[in-house]
């Protein structure tokens, strides 16, 4: 496993998320378009994205990052991580599923349904995460 490579890979991607964030910024400020909505994505994104850059760039050369980054790409931990997201998405997709045709039974909008399902994503991905982690 080549450490570089995996930094390399991670600042990548950790700049796309930047670059999303700094372009939902121009899209809602400049062309005012969807400003509130746009104000969220570029919170959420920008300081992700511009923070996980300035970790790799700055700790590349420390042994506590490459010590993590090897052993985030281990075998175990890539196969619980591929296990966790299936489990994850088949339970989210049913959630999803039978809310979706609940909600005249419920009477919850659409919104208050994409926010609880926000909400939900996480929480069942960290929870099979955590089972994944102590059953392998």
């Amino acid at each position: 496993m080549d450490v570089n490579k995996a930094i390399k890979k991670g600042m990548f991607y950790y700049g796309i998320m930047a670059v999303i964030g700094l372009i939902a910024l121009f899209v809602g400020y400049v062309l005012n378009f969807q400003k509130h909505a746009m104000s969220g994505i570029a919170i959420g994104f920008t300081p992700v994205g511009i923070i996980g850059m300035l970790i790799y760039i700055f700790g590349k050369d420390k042994p506590k990052l490459i010590k993590s980054v090897k052993a985030e790409n281990e075998e175990r931990n890539i196969f619980i991580r591929n296990k966790t997201g299936y489990r994850a998405f088949w339970i989210t997709y049913w959630y999803v599923f039978v809310v979706t045709m609940g909600t005249d039974f419920l009477n919850i909008s659409a919104s208050n349904l994409s926010i609880a399902t926000l909400i939900f994503m996480p929480i069942v991905y960290f929870i099979t995460m955590i089972v994944y982690h102590h059953k392998y």
